[in-house]
């Protein structure tokens, strides 16, 4: 990771024989390192030797660094061979790994050589901390070989794949997908209810994209979101045109209430839950609906949009698969839980899609 440049440096001896003021926003930062072929996320961080002239004031055998952690935004469990001290200068902070515990604005963190932790950001702005390790070379003063251990453990993940096998085999079942496989909305007057309600849906997904990038992160799941939202965008137009521009748009009390459900628990989600239920719940139902749904005959403009679904929404899963694999939740991430309740309010929803074609 390379610093973000200061240009050319003051006088260094000048500054140091007069006492002499050092802005924070003068710092190089960098915002994620290298380590074990991945890249990981560390928020904000300015090592104070990367400035000339506090390289040249430092006391002998001490490393600071700025640290900062917006709202949300994780620095996963690590380890190294120095003995570290966090002191949270502004805003709230969780501590991860061997001690999970809320830190707030005066607090300082303690943590021996060799001990699993991490940090999440927490409050509503995050946090800025101090970091100092007794040693001359902070952990992150060559970035190129940072002196840090980041602890890989996916097997959450791998319990998450499994779990959703079971939950894909129930979704499997829904009765819409009957609906589609018997014709039952072949009619061009049963595919314009079905599409008038699945436009929600549409909309909704839309929603869910755009919340997910207001996190506004800079970790790899945060890159995750904007690349995901690029690659379907105006999917939920191609269904508006299908149905004719001049459509009058529906309002179903029930669909909405569904739908306001992934909203609500979007804009409350850490990212790594954002990420289980975009990736993990909807990515993976959508390969299934597109499935059955092009063997719906009625409407045809929707060939495209249905092709492209069915080519991409595998990869879509897959991909938040891989993200989640670098990261690890901390003790307030539910992402069982927030995996099983999307099952349960995403069947529950296409179920009321089929028993309203029904009356």
């Amino acid at each position: 990771m390379k610093l973000k440049s200061l240009g050319d440096a003051p006088d260094q001896m000048n500054n140091l024989a007069r006492v002499t003021k050092v802005r924070r926003a003068d710092l190089p930062s960098i915002s994620s390192v290298v380590e074990g072929g991945i890249t990981h996320n560390l928020g904000l961080l300015q090592d104070f030797s990367w400035h000339p002239v506090l390289a040249q004031s430092l006391l002998s055998g001490l490393s600071l660094s700025w640290v900062r952690l917006r709202q949300g935004e994780q620095l996963s469990v690590h380890q190294h061979p120095t003995p570290s001290v966090i002191l949270v200068c502004k805003g709230e902070v969780q501590s991860l790994g061997q001690l999970q515990t809320d830190l707030a604005e005066g607090d300082i963190l303690l943590i021996p050589a060799n001990t699993p932790h991490g940090f999440l950001g927490t409050g509503s702005e995050g946090f800025w901390g101090l970091s100092i390790q007794p040693a001359k070379n902070g952990l992150y003063t060559d970035p190129s070989q940072p002196l840090v251990k980041f602890i890989q453990s996916d097997a959450w993940v791998t319990e998450l794949i499994s779990a959703n096998a079971d939950y894909l085999s129930v979704f499997q079942s829904n009765p819409l997908f009957k609906d589609f496989e018997s014709g039952k909305i072949d009619s061009e007057k049963q595919m314009d209810r079905f599409l008038a309600l699945f436009q929600i849906w549409s909309d909704c997904f839309q929603d869910l994209l755009q919340i997910r990038v207001n996190f506004d992160s800079a970790s790899d799941l945060g890159k995750l979101a904007r690349e995901h939202q690029e690659q379907e965008k105006g999917h939920n137009q191609q269904i508006r045109q299908a149905r004719g521009n001049t459509t009058v748009p529906t309002f179903d009390p029930v669909a909405e209430s569904y739908c306001s459900w992934f909203r609500e628990r979007m804009r409350n989600a850490s990212e790594i839950e954002q990420a289980v239920l975009m990736h993990v719940v909807i990515e993976a139902s959508a390969d299934i609906f597109y499935s059955h749904f092009r063997n719906a005959k009625a409407n045809q403009a929707l060939s495209i949009h249905i092709a492209d679904h069915l080519q991409h929404d595998v990869e879509h899963y897959e991909m938040g698969i891989r993200c989640l694999r670098g990261v690890t939740p901390s003790s307030s991430d539910c992402v069982q839980d927030i995996q099983r309740q999307g099952w349960a309010v995403l069947n529950n929803l296409f179920t009321y899609f089929s028993q309203s074609l029904s009356k």
